[in-house]
């Protein structure tokens, strides 16, 4: 028997993956760019505005995005919040109009054992798809911005480096938050080698409750508690 509804993943990723974006953080080097980091974002509104991680974004000069149907736009940084690893960007909503913004979902219903699809760009590799479960609830997770963050969400679901900032979606297509971290076992070379990684989400609620000030673009800097 199958282990998961084929029909239903495939829908999912019908309908959300045109909202998730690549996202290319740029250095300016004088006339010339470099790249300092890529990972992933999605569409929030029709207005063009993209949540992704901080970390993604973090130091650039320049931030880029790649779209699912080829089309490439630079983006504003609007308002980060380093603490929560979280940051909006914008685009002109014409670019957008075509596309359908991602649903937000209640992180504080995930409950472990619920399917969980992650799209993203590992590696750049834009609209890549896995599939697996919320291994676990109210995780911690430390940071090298700002003090641990609590609330977030574990997945089986493969999250390699660029998928950071994708969504992770429940069995309805809803996001229930932005994959961000992986933490991966020791090798053990006396077996079949490294241990499966697992990955961690920041729960939506927070860029839910934080999303009226991004988008006027003021810089948050405590962390929130209320992570949900």
């Amino acid at each position: 028997s199958a282990l998961f509804d084929e029909e239903l993943v495939q829908d999912i990723y019908r309908r959300v993956s045109p909202a998730v974006v690549v996202v290319k953080s740029d250095l300016q080097f004088g006339d010339t760019y470099g790249q300092l980091a890529i990972g992933s974002g999605f569409l929030v509104d029709a207005d063009g505005h993209i949540a992704t991680n901080y970390h993604v974004i973090r130091g650039a000069d320049r931030v880029v995005l790649d779209f699912q149907d080829g089309a490439s736009a630079e983006a504003e940084i609007l308002g980060p919040s380093p603490s929560n690893d979280l940051a909006l960007l914008k685009v002109d909503a014409a670019l957008v109009a075509h596309i359908e913004p991602v649903e937000l979902g209640n992180s504080s219903l995930a409950s472990t054992g619920q399917m969980a699809i992650a799209i993203g760009s590992p590696f750049g590799l834009g609209g890549t798809v896995t599939i697996g479960v919320i291994g676990g609830i109210d995780r911690v997770l430390g940071s090298d911005i700002a003090r641990p963050m609590h609330g977030n969400l574990q997945t089986d679901a493969l999250t390699n480096p660029g998928g950071s900032g994708g969504p992770l979606l429940n069995g309805t297509g809803q996001v229930v938050g932005l994959n961000t971290a992986v933490r991966i076992g020791p090798v053990d070379l006396d077996s079949t080698g490294a241990s499966r990684p697992v990955g961690f989400a920041l729960p939506v609620n927070t860029l839910v409750r934080l999303l009226p000030r991004l988008k006027a673009g003021q810089a948050i800097e405590r962390h929130s508690r209320r992570s949900g």
